[in-house]
């Protein structure tokens, strides 16, 4: 009896080991609403769909870039495994012939001209019928492309340690203003057809325009920005915006003085409008302000200026959202609405609202994405776990991607909520 008993046990073992379950990646049928902490994808709200390593078809968890082809598939780039396509059912490998684009990629793009751009260990251009892979005489030996950016005469410019223009035959080395070389980090184009670049290293940055005929450098004595620039953007108005870190006290956004013991000041936001730079410094007395940095910055739809900053480490936490209507400037924080404490990532949808992503506190662990739907903000998704998001993108179906860094992808689409 104990032997068949034995047996029966093992069989019914067998038995459900060969039922399928369901695996991350899928929608959910029935979840909580977006308010409740998720630890798993199998607890996600109405509408969120969590891809990731090995339990979805993702090949890498580090995501870092998105694209959409004109047929309708996701590209996403990422750290380790190349390019992945979605097709809206499954990931595909399809470039695994680009030897050196089966690692890390920086970027892709498509232009004017119809051609595709992939920046990866090396720099491809594919022109509709045959991938070429750009020589590296072409770049002066440097392999690897971190910033691609066309200009509105077609050019394309890749940014290196060094500037290069290609103007769809030839690439021109750029004699940059600055004597050490720096890593080109931004590259923008401003109401005039100059191109602007932010450089830096660990030590110091600088931005520079380029009129056409010659460079020119903006100094840091003039008022432009010196120390970790992390935001260039142009506003509907033709104003070049920066957005950088530990900077020493000066100005607030609120008029104070800003600054620590430690020697330190706050995230600082510059603006130049054609002759003059001029800053507004970020203050918040709860953290230790010369460790606030601005992360990233936009101008919406209407013309308003966007700019998230955060800090989280061992001796401070801190930061949010700040807006300029052209006027005036508007905080958000837990104070007003944000259940973000530290923000790192900012993104306008088609329907002009904001999404952000950052932590919710130094200690939980805890990530958030939330929406302003222009009167408030809505928490969308809290993941029980501590997630850095690399990108946000909209695709033409209306669909939120969220990029991270070491959780694979989180897909939102509003008509299945």
């Amino acid at each position: 009896m104990y032997k068949i008993l034995n047996i029966l046990f093992i069989i019914t073992l067998i038995i459900s080991s060969c039922i399928p379950r369901s695996i991350q990646g899928q929608e959910a049928s029935t979840p909580p609403r977006s308010t409740i902490e998720i630890d798993t994808v199998q607890n996600l709200p109405p509408g969120w769909t969590h891809f990731i390593l090995d339990q979805s078809g993702l090949t890498n968890n580090n995501i870092t870039t998105i694209y959409e082809h004109k047929n309708g598939d996701v590209w996403f780039g990422t750290s380790k495994s190349g390019i992945l396509v979605y097709n809206g059912n499954n990931f595909t490998q399809p470039l695994k012939e680009l030897e050196y684009a089966q690692n890390y990629i920086n970027d892709i793009m498509t232009d004017s001209k119809g051609s595709m751009w992939i920046a990866a260990k090396r720099l491809y251009r594919y022109d509709g019928n045959v991938w070429h892979i750009i020589p590296k005489k072409s770049l002066k030996g440097f392999k690897s492309v971190p910033v691609m950016f066309e200009d509105t005469k077609g050019n394309m410019w890749f940014g290196i340690s060094g500037l290069f223009q290609f103007d769809g035959e030839k690439s021109t080395a750029q004699r940059m203003p600055f004597g050490a070389p720096l890593w080109i980090k931004k590259i923008i184009e401003d109401d005039n057809q100059r191109i602007w670049v932010s450089m830096g290293s660990d030590k110091t940055s600088r931005v520079a325009n380029f009129n056409g005929k010659k460079w020119i450098l903006h100094k840091p004595k003039n008022g432009a920005p010196n120390k970790t620039i992390t935001t260039l953007i142009k506003d509907l108005d033709g104003n070049v915006w920066t957005g950088e870190g530990y900077e020493f006290g000066n100005k607030s956004l609120s008029g104070n003085i800003v600054g620590d013991l430690r020697g330190g000041g706050g995230g600082s936001i510059k603006r130049y409008d054609g002759e003059n730079w001029e800053s507004f410094f970020v203050d918040q007395d709860s953290i230790a302000l010369n460790k606030l940095k601005i992360n990233a910055g936009l101008v919406d739809k209407i013309g308003k200026v966007w700019f998230v900053a955060g800090i989280w480490d061992a001796f401070a936490f801190g930061g949010g959202v700040y807006c300029f209507n052209g006027t005036d400037w508007t905080i958000f924080n837990k104070d007003n609405g944000l259940s973000a404490g530290a923000v790192n990532l900012i993104f306008e949808d088609r329907n002009g609202e904001i999404w952000i992503a950052g932590s919710v506190e130094k200690n939980d662990g805890h990530t958030i994405i939330s929406r302003f739907n222009h009167n408030n903000w809505i928490d969308e998704l809290r993941i029980g776990k501590r997630t850095t998001f690399n990108i946000i993108f909209e695709d033409m179906a209306g669909n939120m991607w969220f990029g991270t860094e070491a959780d694979g992808l989180y897909k939102y689409s509003p008509t299945t909520k």
